[in-house]
């Protein structure tokens, strides 16, 4: 049995496998009624930068550096990504811009000025540049890079004018996973 998600625009109705796309129902283990917090509970930061870090442990188990993102929209997760560069042999397979991609198709747009990015790790300069001209709404990142991350290259605001920038959610967790990698790998 394949469940579509159905999302609707102002001129369409689409549907799409929920391969591609986490539906709603499957996001909720929780009562819809009930009020949150960002303590952890539905709906907040927290609880959606784990669900980017269930990802990022998908990447972790495939030998691909442990980044992991999701993008929601209305307090649904419409698209989530981690790294692939490995497996699909393309550097440019970095979680956000799988998620952002992901979350175009899904909307039929090629703007995301109402939805958040939650990425486990600070975004290279490369996916600061997609984030950029998707006129993303909000990014709320875990762990900072500072090798990698765009504040080591950059002292401006590479992101777009009207885009929140929210950092240090569950960094501990975030930056623990990618200390484990790479201590695996040495």
């Amino acid at each position: 049995m394949i469940h579509l998600l159905f999302l609707q625009n102002w001129r369409h109705n689409y549907a799409y496998p929920t391969r591609f796309l986490l539906s709603y129902w499957d996001t909720l283990t929780f009562d819809p009624m009930q009020s949150f917090t960002d303590s952890g509970t539905p709906f907040s930061h927290e609880y959606f930068m784990r669900q980017a870090l269930r990802e990022a442990e998908e990447a972790f188990a495939k030998d691909e550096v442990p980044v992991g993102a999701v993008v929601v929209l209305n307090n649904r997760v419409i698209a989530r990504g981690h790294n692939q560069v490995e497996l699909l042999n393309d550097s440019t397979a970095h979680a956000e811009i799988l998620a952002l991609t992901t979350a175009y198709q899904a909307l039929g747009s090629k703007y995301l000025p109402d939805a958040t990015l939650y990425v486990t790790v600070e975004p290279c300069l490369m996916c600061c540049g997609a984030l950029y001209w998707g006129k993303i709404g909000k990014i709320v990142y875990g762990a900072s890079d500072e090798k990698s991350g765009y504040q080591h290259f950059t002292i401006h605001n590479p992101f777009h004018p009207k885009t929140e920038i929210i950092s240090g959610i569950l960094a501990g967790e975030c930056a623990q996973l990618m200390k484990d990698f790479f201590k695996a790998r040495r």
